[in-house]
């Protein structure tokens, strides 16, 4: 029978019933329906005990039963085409099928509870090892870039600012403060992977958040190039015969495999050079206290006392610029170098362990707060304020374990620099390899990106192409002070964006629930404090915002290529003669807009799905929305709730078939799944329909949603919404008609659209005479994009 036959079938009707005798072949290749009847949920014989199997989805010992899977066209529609639908036909290769509806009976399936740290997600995300992380690991990854700093920051601190580099330090104490609270509050709300982009792409748009990708992107790069060189030079300043350029390179190589092997094994090797580290570092700074005590502070306040008649030379390093404001400003800008790394952290959150992100924010705050500044005023009181600016300043901390120990010491200090710096190269690989698995399940980097190797589990493929773009960036560059520039530049632009999503995040997904709560006050210091030395390492050195662009183009023409590649090849395309290379680029066209979008749905309001389409056609790439709404549990709790759930279901496919016709180029199709809406449902839901769960959005839940939305797998937050009430609490709401009255009382039996134009035989049904029919707005011209 074809679909022709539920033309008759009454949208009162049963919960999707399938009509008699089957369907015809799905269009679609991932729907699958019925050749035999099947009962629905309000015709099973043993429906009292259907609906407490449904009601008490959790715990159930049932054996699974696959999903039952039918659909139908929409009930709007009768046995003829509209004029659209058969446009929709007749016209260009672009335009896609008419939508329909599709029922899923996921019966007697178990719900597995999700608990905080599990392993779900892993269909979206493959190469995350989630919640393997603890306080130690998970500090000590970013902890080791961050921490590093402190070889290279002291001496160039010291020379833009002079006397004046511990307040420096200071003042990036307490900006990293403020931080503490803003990165916390955006990923309590979201804990997902991607740091600044992710936070962007659930607050913004997509092409936002691929520009914040890009400047991550030369961050992480530039930062494991300077890492590796430093630590080269650190090691040749020790030891003359070895080459800076030959253990760059290995470094970079030996993190890569490192990477390969996965993260654990990884963070293994980070906690152990990050104790290390801090042992030694600690020992300097309390053998260089006992040193200043001894020597009553005299080198320090020689430094401090210095007049520009007793020593011309030592003056001007202590006071490298005439006004004390232009040495805070360029002081400042520099001791941002400091604290590079701190967000970092927010790349692999998914593999932490639950409550673990918010402590390594702590502990770094605590560890940078701790070394800055103490070692800016000892290395002052150590050396002449002449060596610790001058042509030492990028081996001070060695100077001064040579002064208060010795040359043995200096030794370890040398080592333990090579080594620490060269782990937050491991920092650098961790992040990229993040960040760039989530733009690969976005689709703004190649799908080759989430290959993973079969010995490991790891992605290969984005940790070997991101070793040769660094080998050779290394042999290309041969100023590493440029690259450290553009490094500055990218990591300040990335720490900008996130300020900015932080209020996105207020003002436009304000009812997600996160812990703290960052103060608006408190979001705009930190992004005027960030502008302020953003502005100073531009003006510092002109060179560094040329090649900060330069580096930046760069990067982009990959990320636009990308997200412009539909439009560019249907022009082409349109210009092509009629051939085979033209059909070629139509098949790729088709190819890359065949991945459907899910957009799960507690309300049937039109303005709403409008919203979410026009977001869609804005944002991705793709020819089919399925509006999916889960029923189950609690929601048919009762009779009452039961036949306000039947009439949300008509509403929403009304509405739905309005939105069908009024985007041609789009297949707008409603799937009602039988299913509490939870994260283990979410990642079957994607399994069934064959869409990954990042390309699955919502509109954001309040805060009576009892899930975190992290453990949805990549779900997307896209627009605005009320309170996204739980299954589990839909018994405090079943008095609720989600149908509006106006449209009840228009539409009380089987009405057809007045966007359907109907043949002879298959006659509009009358108005009621008692009921004034509602105004019916025109339809919309037909766009030629969508």
């Amino acid at each position: 029978m074809t679909n022709d036959a539920t033309a008759d079938m009454p949208l009162g009707g049963s919960f999707m019933e399938p009509p008699q005798g089957g369907l015809s072949p799905p269009s679609h290749p991932t729907v699958h329906r019925s050749t035999t009847r099947q009962p629905t949920l309000l015709e099973a014989p043993d429906l009292p005990q259907r609906k407490a199997s449904v009601a008490s989805v959790v715990g159930t010992k049932e054996p699974f039963l696959s999903p039952r899977v039918w659909s139908r066209p929409y009930g709007t529609r009768t046995g003829s085409m509209s004029l659209i639908n058969r446009w929709r036909a007749q016209s260009s290769w672009e335009h896609a099928g008419e939508g329909q509806v599709t029922y899923v009976e996921d019966h007697n399936r178990a719900e597995v509870k999700v608990e905080e740290g599990s392993d779900n997600g892993s269909f979206a995300a493959p190469g995350v090892q989630h919640g393997v992380l603890n306080q130690l690991q998970a500090t000590a990854i970013a902890g080791n870039d961050i921490s590093s700093s402190c070889f290279y920051a002291t001496g160039i601190v010291a020379a833009s600012a002079g006397i004046y580099a511990p307040f420096c330090f200071l003042i990036v104490s307490v900006l990293l403060y403020f931080f503490r609270s803003i990165y916390s509050e955006v990923f309590s709300a979201l804990p997902m992977n991607g740091g600044t982009y992710t936070a962007l792409l659930n607050t913004s748009n997509k092409q936002m958040a691929a520009f914040a990708a890009i400047f991550s992107t030369l961050s992480y790069t530039a930062t494991a190039v300077t890492s590796a060189a430093s630590a080269g030079e650190y090691l040749q300043y020790g030891w003359d015969v070895i080459p800076a350029d030959a253990v760059a390179v290995s470094v970079l190589c030996f993190f890569a495999f490192l990477t390969i092997l996965g993260i654990t094994e990884s963070a293994n090797v980070a906690a152990g050079l990050f104790i290390v580290h801090c042992v030694t570092i600690f020992t300097l700074i309390v053998a260089s206290i006992v040193y200043v005590i001894r020597d009553e502070g005299s080198t320090l306040a020689h430094a401090w006392h210095l007049t520009l008649t007793e020593d011309p030379i030592s003056y001007v390093f202590a006071h490298p610029h005439k006004e004390l404001g232009q040495c805070l400003l360029f002081g400042f800008s520099s001791a941002l170098l400091g604290v590079t790394g701190f967000e970092s952290s927010a790349n692999y959150i998914e593999e932490q362990k639950p409550g673990v992100f918010p402590k390594t924010l702590r502990n770094m705050w605590i560890v940078v707060s701790l070394m800055n500044p103490a070692l800016g005023v000892l290395a002052m009181g150590v050396l002449d304020i002449s060596v610790v600016a001058g042509e030492s300043k990028n081996y001070v901390l060695a100077e001064m374990a040579d002064v208060v120990i010795g040359d043995w010491f200096k030794t370890v200090v040398i080592l333990d620099a090579a080594v620490v710096l060269a782990g937050a190269v491991l920092t650098s690989y961790v992040g990229i390899t993040g960040m760039h698995r989530r733009l690969a399940l976005d689709r703004i980097m190649p799908s080759v990106f989430l290959q993973t190797n079969k010995w490991r589990g790891t992605n290969h493929v984005i940790i070997l192409i991101f070793l040769a773009m660094t080998v050779s960036l290394k042999f290309m560059v041969s100023d590493m002070a440029v690259l450290g520039g553009v490094y500055a530049i990218a990591f300040l632009f990335v720490m900008e964006l996130f300020c900015l999503s932080n209020l996105l995040l207020k003002f436009k997904r304000g009812k997600l629930r996160r812990e703290p709560i960052a103060s608006p006050v408190v979001v705009v210091i930190a992004m005027i404090l960030v502008g302020v030395g953003l502005y100073g390492n531009i003006v510092g050195d002109d060179r560094n915002l040329k090649y900060f662009l330069m580096y930046s183009f760069i990067f982009s023409v990959v990320v636009i290529i990308t997200l412009t590649r539909v439009p560019v090849l249907r022009i082409i395309a349109k210009l092509l003669p009629s051939g085979r290379l033209q059909k070629y680029i139509r098949d790729k066209v088709i190819e890359i807009r065949s991945f459907p979008i899910v957009f799960f749905t507690n309300t049937a309001s039109l303005t709403t799905l409008n919203k979410v389409v026009q977001y869609v056609i804005e944002n991705e790439e793709t020819n089919t929305i399925k509006i999916v709404h889960c029923f189950g549990g609690a929601t048919l709790c009762d009779e009452e709730a039961e036949e306000n759930e039947k009439k949300f279901m008509n509403h929403l496919e009304h509405e739905a078939a309005i939105i069908d016709r009024m985007y041609p180029k789009l297949t707008v199709e409603v799937v009602y799944i039988q299913a509490a809406f939870t994260p283990a449902a979410v990642e079957r839901i994607a399994e069934t329909l064959q869409v990954p769960t990042n390309n699955m959005f919502i509109t954001c839940p309040g805060d009576r949603f009892p899930h975190n939305i992290g453990h949805f797998g990549g779900v997307r937050v896209i627009t605005h919404g009320g309170d996204t009430v739980a299954p589990e609490l839909c018994h405090a709401e079943a008095e609720v008609d989600f149908m509006a009255p106006e449209v009840a009382e228009a539409r009380p039996s089987r009405q057809p659209s007045a966007m359907v134009v109907n043949t002879p035989e298959a006659p509009a049904a009358p108005a009621p005479a008692q009921a004034a029919p509602a105004p019916v707005a025109p339809a919309p011209p037909v766009d030629e994009e969508y």
